[in-house]
């Protein structure tokens, strides 16, 4: 299969665009397809995305320049996170290679960042007027 020349190369959207999240496909069509145009509009989402499939279950793959953005996503829309290494080689591209129980890479939170969090919602707690 070819592409047009002008179509960013899955290389090229992973160099640009990493921080990636995977959301079932069953709740990217139809009327939710809308809902993600609309939260996307303001995000720093690349105009090509792509599917994987992981144990039967077929995945569309949203891609951003800034982390912020891509958590946001995830948290708005119950994706998961989705690394490009796990992405199939050769004809096997569309498959997932996500290990089981896949926890990597997810930071614990620092205790400047709680404290932190803490402070912000003391202050907010307070101009809170019932």
């Amino acid at each position: 299969m070819s592409r047009s020349r002008s179509e960013l190369s899955p290389s090229a959207v992973d160099l640009g665009w990493p921080h990636q999240v995977a959301v079932p496909a069953d709740r990217c069509s139809g009327k939710h397809f809308d809902v993600h145009r609309e939260f996307c509009k303001d995000l720093s989402l690349c105009t090509m995305g792509h599917s994987v499939g992981h144990e039967g279950v077929s995945h569309r793959v949203f891609c951003f320049a800034d982390p912020g953005h891509a958590e946001t996503f995830r948290q708005a829309f119950q994706g998961v996170p989705f690394y490009p290494a796990d992405r199939g080689k050769g004809v096997r591209w569309m498959i997932w290679n996500r290990p089981p129980g896949d926890v990597r890479r997810v930071r614990k939170p620092s205790a400047r960042s709680l404290r932190m969090e803490r402070n912000f919602n003391a202050r907010n707690d307070n101009d809170i007027v019932l």
